[in-house]
């Protein structure tokens, strides 16, 4: 949590005490750093995978979603959608029930989709 940090903040020291005696902002510990990194990122990754596996067990919290019954002041709640779908890896019509806000429905999502890559590529061609 704290190491990147420190040695980011290290490594920014270094660039600049060497830029200040060289003129060059070239430094060799930015590719160490870069690799380090980047086996950190996979280390916390898996770490914190087993970490959520563990307590899943340990909480008894694995199949939850099965079991969990929906509330009746949730149906009833006039904010609350029923609607229905086909599920593209069964092909079987599966109903879901959705709160303004909480959820989007499968169309919803596809156009939000959408324009945000729509955006992101305006931006990546303004930016060239």
């Amino acid at each position: 949590e704290w190491l990147p940090a420190l040695c980011g903040t290290a490594l920014t020291l270094s660039q600049i005490a060497s830029h200040r005696l060289t003129g060059s902002w070239d430094n060799p510990y930015v590719v160490v750093y870069a690799i380090g990194m980047s086996v950190w990122s996979i280390l916390v990754c898996q770490l914190w995978r087993r970490l959520e596996a563990r307590l899943r067990y340990e909480w008894d919290t694995l199949d939850f979603e099965e079991q969990e019954v929906m509330l009746t002041e949730f149906k009833n709640h006039p904010a609350t959608v029923k609607n229905a779908h086909v599920n593209h890896l069964t092909g079987e019509v599966e109903e879901y029930w959705f709160d303004e806000g909480s959820f989007f429905p499968p169309r919803g999502r596809k156009s939000r989709v959408l324009v945000t890559f729509l955006l992101l590529g305006a931006l990546c061609v303004v930016s060239m």
